[in-house]
Parts: structure tokens; C-alpha cells; sequence
């Protein structure tokens, strides 16, 4: 990618990442996903640790579990998890995914 694309691309990325950790109130999104990069893993334990650890009130939402969220950080110290845990209150949502259900 070239370096004036690059630049922009990577300084707003951090702006939101700062944004991220420093919001008064944050929703991350499906933080159970399995499939991201090692990089960007790293990125949402540096958000989440920095949240749990200043205090800000954030909603996750995920697929798995909180208790089984440690296979996702596996990399990462299981600690970010136990911390998480501490300060959440769990809301289950169960039901048939209608998810690429057309509706007329």
C-alpha cells in the first residue's frame, strides 16, 4: 500500500482505537469472533484492558461465552477475561438466528 494511503489509513485507526478505549461508554461488538489477526487481538485486549482497568462502562456482545472467551485471548493473559467477568452483568439471548431471513 503505498505511504500516502498507508498514513491516513493508519492514523485514523488509532484515533478510533483511542476513541475506543477512552469513551464513557463503549459497545464492542461481537467480540467473539475467531477468525481476527493476531494484530488486531492485540489491539481489542489493549481497549478492553485499558476500559476495565480505567473504570468506563462497556457492553459486549458475543456468541460465546463469557466463560469460554479465554479461547479467543488464548495469546493473551486469561486475566483480561477473570477481569471482565468481574465487572459484567451476563444477559443470555437464546432463540432461532434470523439472521439472511428475507422478509417481505
Amino acid at each position: 500500500m503505498p505511504a500516502d494511503v498507508a498514513e491516513p489509513a493508519s492514523r485514523q485507526y488509532y484515533a478510533w482505537m483511542a476513541a475506543a478505549e477512552s469513551a464513557p461508554f463503549a459497545v464492542l461488538d461481537d467480540i467473539g469472533v475467531r477468525d481476527m489477526s493476531d494484530g488486531f487481538r492485540g489491539d481489542l485486549h489493549t481497549i478492553i484492558n485499558h476500559r476495565v482497568t480505567s473504570g468506563l462502562v462497556t457492553a459486549y456482545t458475543s456468541n460465546i461465552a463469557l466463560q469460554d472467551l479465554n479461547t479467543v485471548f488464548r495469546e493473551m493473559k486469561p486475566r483480561l477475561v477473570d477481569r471482565m467477568r468481574d465487572l459484567c452483568i451476563q444477559f443470555e439471548f437464546v432463540g432461532v438466528s434470523h439472521r439472511g431471513i428475507k422478509r417481505a
